[in-house]
């Protein structure tokens, strides 16, 4: 039974890979906005365009963690090596931002490249892709807030993100692990102030809690207490009542 569903699994699996393979644009990206031109089934909840960057990240971390690599002899090699060139076209080399720093979440999508680049210069030894993550890790380190934190949109909102902080640091200990030479300083600030924040969140969550507990308490109590007082009336009522009909 359980060989049964875990060939049953990998047939699914296989099968969802073979269809990103086919969505694949000759560009060696994931097109979110028009994914497979002329088949309307596949126009149903498009995305934007400059969403391309974070899709074709995930889908060749799909690729890679389905065992997939560049190799001559892999089914997938062309869809891996293209993805993985497609993603370096789109880093700026002065700044190290992969995107283009207009776009809305580009940081998210930023961490995301790093993420597959990481992974494949891991699989693969390749120098030049480390050193391109390396440049893109500088790009996170500048953009680090005095607190610990990244921020997803710094030059509207200026709101502190958990989740591209969480994000940014898994950049940061994905690269270390696929050999990239990495500053500890900024994962030891982000991880502490995002621990931090995190217990910080959960004791106001306990908090409201209690709160709410409390309040709901005090209604019970209340009502409760009303129900006293309407019972003890309606006693005092039919005793009265009582004491008439004898006299």
């Amino acid at each position: 039974m359980a060989a049964s569903g875990s060939r049953k699994l990998m047939q699914g699996t296989e099968g969802g890979l073979a269809w990103l393979s086919t969505h694949q644009k000759a560009g060696g990206f994931w097109d979110v906005k028009n994914p497979c031109e002329g088949h309307e089934a596949c126009q149903v909840g498009a995305g934007q365009a400059q969403q391309n960057l974070g899709v074709t990240s995930l889908a060749l971390l799909a690729f890679l963690g389905n065992g997939h690599r560049p190799w001559p002899d892999d089914l997938h090699r062309d869809v891996v090596r293209t993805a993985t060139d497609w993603i370096v076209s789109t880093q700026d080399l002065e700044s190290g931002l992969f995107g283009n720093p207009a776009v809305d979440g580009h940081s998210t999508e930023h961490c995301l490249a790093i993420w597959a680049l990481a992974e494949v210069a891991g699989l693969t030894g390749d120098e030049s892709l480390r050193a391109r993550c390396r440049k893109g890790l500088d790009w996170l380190t500048e953009r680090q807030g005095a607190d610990g934190l990244w921020k997803i949109n710094t030059a509207k909102t200026g709101q502190v993100d958990r989740t591209l902080s969480a994000l940014a640091l898994h950049s940061y200990s994905i690269s270390q692990y696929c050999g990239v030479k990495v500053d500890s300083a900024p994962v030891v600030r982000g991880g502490n102030a995002l621990m931090k924040r995190l217990l910080t969140k959960r004791a106001e969550r306990k908090k409201l809690a209690r709160k709410e507990a409390a309040a709901k308490r005090k209604a019970a109590a209340k009502a409760a207490k009303e129900r006293r007082k309407q019972k003890k009336r309606k006693i005092r009522r039919k005793k009265k009542s009582s004491k008439k009909g004898k006299s």
